[in-house]
């Protein structure tokens, strides 16, 4: 089923669980669910959602001061976890503290799906975490390393461990997980470790790191080992039983390499407790090498009168070869939430009428046969390449291919063919074993690990700009571990097995090259009609692959570029060119006058507080956020004795903040204790028991919400907000300096005559109109739009008292020496005349201090099509408008 409207495009938004994707049972069918939706997790996001809007009772103070600081505390940059990150660190906290789970049977306290006993049969606790590729598995391992080695460290009988083993599936997603643990460096650089002080607690994380068979001494402060599975799972172990006591007491070095190599399963054996995290994990629930290893430390713990405490899987595809999700999954963020809400490159693929052009040639010659689909891939790379590479980024090809000699073969086509990757293609296979085509690296063969070298350094090595690498031929799908940024085009020229699926195979080339930035990316995926029909089939997960035209003068997927238009010799950029004063701000916030905020005298009406009825006692409270009436909880008022006051304080607390933009200031703890104050002495004309269930019914009615959160953003917004006094001095920015920047291909585009910019990119067909009248215009010498990335912007205070951004639509020079910036609306909103009002001022600011005229003007989409004729110079626009009082 399609994402529901109400789905936000915010990856940091908390959503409703009704709201999340889920598949068409109407075409899936009840009995047949599991192929595309896990058991156990839409019940987990109802309870979650219920129990993080009060504040997480029921776990641990650590626990909470954890949560707390990870995900509603301002973070260095702006740094903010995504909401699919965060539900699923919640999850498995909530499981373990807040219910108690503590083995696979106890899952089936909250099944709802009909499970039976005899399809959770795992001695100890493993749970699942669904995460779409890209979109940060590996920090919320890192989140759930903090939070068992601190529950481990304050809570007394901690079931949980300071000692961890990080399983990799291979060498690369290693190296990847190494860069991260070695010296604890994603630890320091990720809000992971709350401050000294935070909370009451002295947060020291000092885990000793062990990577591979590099085992130095084992700490009491905890341990972190990290391994991939093929070291861990395959040992030849010694009959004699070795003394470890030297590896714990930290007394001798180890002697030799080759003597360490078998004690890492021996040392991790030896402990007393243990968390288990495996990365990538889609291959653990298979009976193989991998799950019998970590049985085998469930059982030596088993032996002490303990057992593994914790399992922790990751991975994007958590199925069984036969298609069912792992029934363990008690989390998911689905790939088709993350392309929704562009935390990962949307695939498309070329449509109909370009797929029949391609052919395919009856030659014996692979690449011969197959030349249309590589010359198309190519065309459409290049394209790509081109226009990245003027924001310093390289753009990368992707060619799967279906054995070793024809992997070759494409790969001498692609350099011979094209003179831009002569010396930019790299090919990725072995050939171990003459008769064997496949390509799979194995790493125990010499040349296996010769070539697995190679691959480590491409992966480490191949999205930065100077490398010689554009192109990538491969047998292999590299299905863990490919964490490449750039890929932007992917030719599919081999079949898969009915085992792999199609998000791993796309799953090479989602990840963003613009991270950090607003614009829908997509990758290009060409390959042959069982090629095509193969990676349709992630559908089934909800993601619809866009088509496209592709090929020939058709232009690039994804965003487009905008940029100087140096190139063009019918422009003179300096004559265009306009210069834009860089103003001092006119409104600002002094949080010192935060100590004044005294409910004692706050301005409003109390309120009479309300006695319920038994019938009352049974309906349903909701707690509503004020700007959009969002529903953020409900309640039985029956239930409102599990509810603790506190919960409702955070409530209100984190509603202030958000809606007044001031949750990156540290004033929560603040505003808290004066809703407190408030609530309990002032609210209802009289003190009352905050802690008393009447009171707690009152606080949800809708009225009391209201007024608690009116009261309280008017009286900050009163001490608060500002007016700065005027500063003369300026810069002048001028737009010809503007760097190359992306803008969605989904706008209307228009290429301009009076503008350095190549393009101007439109939100609706009015602005286009626009622009070309000013085009037209003799007394306009140039202008542009005023796109986001420009960062032309203005402060003004909104409606609400929160301080926002205005970004005028167009910045206009015409040829009497005067500037203009218009704004061109269609519906018009609440905070417009506020906007224009600031504009007025900023324009008599520039006038004043630059010696250069500066106008504005607010033009309506009803009223520019209701005047006709239209005026045939830029100044008789203005004269009309100002005639009419539209100013």
């Amino acid at each position: 089923m399609p994402i529901s409207k109400n789905f936000s495009k915010s990856p940091f938004e908390v959503n409703h669980p009704n709201d999340r994707w889920k598949p068409d049972l109407g075409k899936t069918g009840e009995n047949n669910i599991q192929r595309f939706y896990a058991p156990l997790v839409q019940s987990i996001r109802k309870e979650i959602f219920d129990w993080r809007q009060f504040g997480y009772e029921g776990i641990s103070d650590t626990s909470k001061s954890l949560l707390d600081y990870w995900f509603n505390s301002f973070h260095e940059k702006g740094f903010q976890y995504y909401f699919g990150q965060r539900e699923s660190v919640e999850s498995v906290i909530y499981l373990f503290e807040k219910i108690k789970v503590r083995d696979s049977q106890d899952l089936l306290k909250i099944n709802s799906q009909g499970l039976s006993n005899n399809q959770l049969k795992d001695e100890w606790l493993r749970l699942v975490l669904k995460q779409a590729t890209g979109t940060g598995k590996t920090k919320v391992l890192m989140l759930l390393i903090a939070w068992s080695y601190f529950h481990k460290k304050f809570e007394n009988n901690s079931n949980l461990s300071n000692n961890f083993l990080v399983i990799a599936p291979n060498t690369i997603v290693l190296d990847r997980l190494k860069n991260d643990v070695e010296g604890l460096k994603i630890f320091q650089t990720d809000p992971i470790i709350p401050p000294a002080g935070f909370g009451g607690k002295n947060w020291n994380f000092c885990p000793n790191v062990h990577i591979q068979d590099n085992i130095g001494s084992i700490s009491d402060l905890g341990n972190i080992f990290l391994t991939n599975i093929q070291r861990f799972a395959n040992r030849i172990t010694d009959s004699k039983k070795d003394d470890l006591s030297n590896y714990f007491l930290g007394a001798n070095p180890v002697a030799k390499v080759t003597d360490n190599k078998i004690k890492v399963k021996d040392i991790v054996k030896s402990l007393n407790d243990l968390l288990v995290l495996n990365d990538e994990a889609h291959h653990i629930h298979e009976d193989n090498a991998w799950k019998k290893a970590i049985e085998d430390i469930h059982n030596s713990l088993l032996q002490k009168g303990k057992k593994l405490c914790l399992q922790i899987d990751v991975t994007a595809t958590p199925k069984h070869k036969k298609g069912e999700i792992f029934i363990q999954t008690i989390s998911d963020y689905p790939l088709v939430e993350a392309i929704y809400q562009d935390v990962v490159k949307k695939p498309v693929i070329p449509d109909l009428p370009s797929r029949q052009k391609l052919n395919e040639y009856s030659s014996s010659i692979f690449s011969e046969r197959y030349r249309d689909y590589l010359n198309l891939g190519y065309e459409t790379w290049e394209k790509q390449f081109n226009k990245h590479k003027k924001l310093g980024k390289k753009a990368l090809l992707f060619i799967m291919v279906d054995d070793t000699k024809n992997c070759d073969d494409v790969a001498n086509y692609m350099r011979t063919t094209f003179p831009l990757l002569k010396n930019g293609t790299f090919v990725i296979h072995t050939k171990d074993n003459s008769k064997d085509c496949t390509g799979e690296i194995a790493e125990n063969t010499s040349k296996g690990k010769i070539e697995l070298e190679r691959l480590r350094n491409l992966v480490n090595t191949v999205d930065n700009f100077n490398s010689p690498i554009k192109a990538i031929v491969s047998v292999l799908m590299l299905k863990e571990g490919w964490d490449v940024k750039n890929v932007t085009t992917i030719v599919g020229l081999r079949a898969y097995a009915s085992h792999i699926l199609p998000e791993q195979t796309l799953g090479r080339g989602l990840r963003r090259m613009y991270f950090d930035q607003d614009i829908d990316e997509e990758l290009d995926v060409i390959g042959t009609d069982n090629f095509i029909d193969y990676v349709k089939g992630i559908s089934e997960e909800g993601v619809q692959l866009a088509e496209i035209p592709t090929g020939g003068d058709n232009p690039e997927s994804g965003p487009v570029l905008v940029e100087i238009d140096s190139d063009n010799p019918n422009k003179n950029i300096n004559d265009l060119d306009i210069g834009i004063p860089e103003l001092s701000r006119r409104h600002g916030r002094d949080y010192l006058t935060m100590d004044l905020l005294n409910p004692e005298g706050f301005i409003f009406s109390p309120i009479k507080l309300k006695n319920y009825s038994i019938e009352d006692q049974v309906k349903k409270i909701i707690f509503r956020e004020t700007l959009d009436n969002k529903e953020i909880k409900s309640i039985l008022f029956d239930n409102l004795e599990y509810v603790n006051i506190n919960s409702i304080l955070h409530f209100y607390t984190d509603t202030i903040v958000r809606e007044l933009r001031i949750r990156n200031i540290g004033l929560n703890h603040f505003i808290f204790e004066k809703l407190e104050i408030f609530i309990s002495n002032f609210l209802f004309g009289k003190t009352v028991d905050i802690k008393d269930i009447k009171i707690i019914r009152n606080l949800s009615e809708p009225e009391v919400s209201q007024l608690i959160l009116k009261t309280f953003k008017n009286e900050i917004n009163k001490l608060t907000l500002s007016a700065i006094p005027f500063k003369n001095n300026y810069d002048i920015n001028n737009i010809c300096n503007a760097k190359p920047y992306l803008s969605s291909r989904k706008k209307i585009f228009y290429y301009p005559r009076k503008s350095v910019f190549n393009l101007i990119s439109g939100d609706s067909k009015f602005e286009i109109e626009f622009c070309e009248y000013l085009d037209s215009f003799d007394d306009v010498i140039s202008f542009f739009k005023n796109d986001i990335q420009l960062k032309q912007s203005i402060e003004y205070v909104k409606h609400d008292g929160t301080i926002g951004a205005y970004y005028p639509d167009f910045f206009i020079k015409l040829e009497d020496g005067s500037r203009w910036v218009v704004e061109t609306k269609g519906a018009q909103s609440v905070n417009d005349p506020r906007k224009f009002a600031r504009l007025k001022v900023w324009c008599e600011d520039a006038s004043e201090i630059t010696g250069i005229e500066w106008n504005c003007l607010y033009i309506r989409q009803e009223i520019w099509n209701d005047l006709k004729p239209k005026p045939i110079s830029f100044i008789s626009l203005s004269e009309y408008f100002k005639l009419n009082h539209f100013l």
